[in-house]
């Protein structure tokens, strides 16, 4: 798709009131043209009926006949510019609302793969980039063919014997205009790949700032940005050059043509002069001659300016409808199930799954592998193992984040492919590891999954995840307004809150993918007595690394590369299994001491 061919696809795909636009600036470009081919005119009745002969008053006429033209030519370009910025700005903001919309739809596995620092950059950079060529395109490109075909013709009624000097300038340029610019979208799409990998450094670096600080890497992350950045400015650099070779191309060339052309006529012009011929080519029409020389170069520069602009325009919007076309990994079914109110029995039957590449086939080494076992309604299950043995891509399946590569995952004997979406995940409460608060106050976050829910309701969920007391200990207390990423908190406190919120939601399930990681012990029994107590009859799955947490659940899966290892309670795998014993006693000490330890909880 050419750049000129995906503004037309743009203009054609847009609503009627943008297109009217579009077609009432067009007219706009048709009478600047007008007016832009009129006044050389007037200057060649200023030079030959009113310079050489001596009449003031056609000068003076003249003279006011070009300020009315030159007044209209300002009002109509006033009008197309304001036309032009109008249809861009809306065709922009129309552009980023769909992206975000259509983001908002991709599952998990679209999003990994299309990264979010190069969705950003799409949101942003690509999106201005559009509106700022869209406008150009409106408000110059198509003067172009009109100043064009006008400046061709009045030469040919007017001085015919130079129209092989400006045809052959025309020819020249466009030329070089069709060699140069066409090399110029592969150029600034590379480019935007280049910006995409030093925004991700960039998002990498301010997130992880205190990290970086802490392991005095203020070096190497200098460096890796200094990289990418030098990247970035070798891709920028290569059609920077390019565009830069225009201007001063086609001003030679346009100085070669007036030269080439007092050569031509000067000696007519001298006879007419000094003879009187009427036939001679005039002062006045050698200066108009030049005037549409430079009239017909203009559209030249124009598709020069523009083309590149165009290029960009060609090369963001491709990486939005890239977004556009693409298919959510997890749709929702054609004849959804309405799940009704869950009871939560989960069964894995079977179940293997791999992340999809980027051409959307599983990989070829599965994250999940034969998984076959059942969660009982109200049971508490602890699932456990290394890091990378698939825990977290475990519970992503419940919800449906992600879609098994083979098996099924069951809610109350229902496929979750075949259950409605919205349906499902209003009845599952999920707490991630990292917790992800927004912008605005306590009490706004935890009622993120139940914006209904009153605040006694909130307050008992604060009460459970152990964080009433340090909500409470704020200044405006649930009404505290959290600093971005909620850094003006511990990250004890950021999980207590994430924990808070998933249990606010009121779910027949809840997900806790390593929730309390971040406190302390005392901390966490706590908040699993309390989830216990008040939690009785719901589905809980906790994803661990301490046996801490998982000891006290009523079932333990420990997974072992993507497969499991062993399932029991804690006592049935301290006899049976020898992995798990392994793992208790590398974290609690000696089985004596892990038996003392459960007598006295």
């Amino acid at each position: 798709m050419s750049g000129i061919g995906a503004f037309f696809r743009v203009v054609s795909l847009a609503p009627r009131s943008q297109q009217r636009k579009f077609v009432v600036a067009q007219i706009g470009v048709v009478l600047m043209v007008v007016a832009q081919l009129v006044i050389p005119l007037l200057i060649q009745d200023i030079i030959d009926d009113g310079i050489i002969a001596e009449d003031l008053g056609s000068i003076s006429r003249t003279a006011f006949a070009m300020i009315c033209w030159s007044v209209a030519n300002l009002a109509v370009a006033g009008g197309v510019a304001y036309l032009s910025a109008s249809a861009a700005t809306d065709f922009a903001h129309a552009i980023r609302t769909h992206l975000y919309d259509k983001i908002s739809t991709l599952s998990y596995g679209n999003i990994d793969r299309l990264s979010s620092a190069g969705l950003l950059v799409r949101m942003t950079s690509d999106v201005n980039i559009m509106r700022t060529s869209f406008m150009m395109t409106m408000f110059m490109l198509f003067q172009a063919p009109w100043l064009l075909l006008g400046a061709v013709g009045l030469v040919w009624w007017q001085t015919p014997e130079l129209l092989w000097v400006m045809g052959a300038v025309v020819v020249v340029t466009a030329a070089f205009v069709l060699v140069v610019a066409p090399a110029l979208g592969p150029l600034y799409a590379r480019a935007q790949q280049r910006l995409d990998r030093l925004n991700l450094v960039f998002r990498e670096n301010i997130a992880g700032i205190r990290v970086v600080k802490a392991f005095n890497r203020d070096e190497l992350e200098t460096t890796r940005f200094q990289e990418r950045n030098h990247d970035l400015y070798e891709a920028q650099l290569r059609p920077a050059f390019r565009v830069a070779t225009f201007q001063p191309v086609l001003f030679g060339l346009l100085y070669g043509a007036v030269g080439l052309a007092v050569v031509v006529v000067g000696p007519d012009i001298a006879d007419g002069v000094v003879a009187a011929d009427p036939d001679a080519v005039t002062p006045g029409e050698l200066t108009t001659f030049f005037n549409y020389l430079l009239t017909a170069m203009i559209p030249i520069m124009i598709v020069a300016f523009v083309l590149p602009e165009l290029s960009k325009f060609q090369a963001s919007l491709e990486r939005a409808i890239e977004v556009f076309e693409t298919e959510p990994d997890v749709q929702q079914p054609t004849d959804p199930v309405d799940p009704g109110e869950i009871v939560g029995r989960i069964e894995f039957r079977d179940v293997s799954m791999s992340y999809l590449d980027d051409d959307g086939q599983p990989g070829s080494l599965p994250v999940l592998a034969g998984l076959d076992f059942t969660i009982e309604p109200g049971e508490t299950v602890a699932i456990l193992g290394q890091t990378g043995s698939g825990k977290t891509s475990l519970i992503n399946l419940i919800p449906r984040f992600y879609d098994v590569t083979e098996g099924a995952v069951l809610i109350d004997g229902h496929d979750v492919r075949e259950l409605d979406l919205d349906a499902l995940r209003r009845q599952i409460g999920i707490a991630p590891q990292q917790a992800q608060l927004f912008a605005g106050s306590i009490i706004e976050n935890l009622r993120y999954g139940n914006v209904d829910s009153s605040f006694d309701e909130v307050q008992r969920a604060a009460e459970i995840a152990d964080a009433h007391e340090f909500i409470s200990s704020q200044v405006a207390g649930y009404d505290s307004v959290l600093a971005e990423q909620a850094n003006n908190l511990s990250g004890g406190q950021r999980q207590r809150l994430s924990l808070a919120r998933a249990i606010n939601s009121d779910p027949r399930i809840l997900l806790l993918d390593d929730t309390t990681s971040a406190v302390d012990v005392a901390t966490e029994a706590r908040i699993q007595q309390r989830l216990r107590e008040e939690l009785a009859g719901r589905t809980v799955v906790i994803v661990a690394q301490r046996i801490s947490t998982a000891i006290g659940a009523d079932k333990i899966v420990l997974l072992d590369d993507g497969r499991v290892d062993a399932i029991g309670t804690h006592a049935d795998l301290m006899a049976t299994s020898a992995a798990y014993a392994e793992i208790v006693e590398s974290q609690l000490g000696s089985i004596d001491e892990v038996v003392d330890l459960l007598e006295h909880q």
